[in-house]
């Protein structure tokens, strides 16, 4: 006759509570934040920010907006162009393993309600980048003759039945 193996529930209950508290901890950790200059170059990294939102959608240009105190090093340095060794400016944001990175679209300053100064920067992720890529429909052929135009011309045709 067979053994049967007991399970013991309170450690199986601890076991899954410590996984739901790392889960936890994991989820509401801090994402990791830096800015590149234009050679990625890092800049820093943001820690002061008031306010931040990156989305992602499938295939299509993500939007990343943060808003930072104008009198943050970082808004200190994205203000100030002249004094930038690049015009652009690059951000990665990693989060659980994955990683926004994009690019500066728009800077803006404004004032808050009670009259503080922020610096307001929007980015666009790096699926804008992609595309402006040429690509050519035949890579045999220089760019000049390209034919087909289309590769479905070659094709072979589904059968009837």
């Amino acid at each position: 006759m067979a053994t049967v193996e007991t399970i013991d529930f309170d450690t199986v209950f601890g076991e899954i509570a410590e996984r739901l508290t790392k889960d936890h901890e994991r989820r509401i950790k801090r994402p990791l934040v830096r800015m590149w200059d234009g050679d990625w170059n890092l800049v820093g990294e943001v820690y002061n920010e008031i306010s931040a939102k990156f989305t992602l959608p499938e295939n299509e240009t993500g939007i990343g907006t943060i808003e930072l105190p104008a009198r943050y090093y970082l808004s200190r340095w994205l203000t100030d162009v002249d004094a930038r060794s690049t015009d652009n400016v690059f951000i990665t944001v990693d989060k659980d393993g994955a990683r926004w990175a994009g690019m500066l679209d728009d800077l803006v300053g404004s004032k808050d309600d009670t009259g503080n100064r922020i610096v307001k920067v929007i980015f666009k992720s790096d699926f804008e980048h992609l595309k402006h890529i040429l690509a050519y429909s035949n890579p045999f052929l220089p760019p000049e003759i390209q034919f087909p135009r289309l590769w479905l011309l070659f094709a072979y045709p589904p059968a009837f039945n």
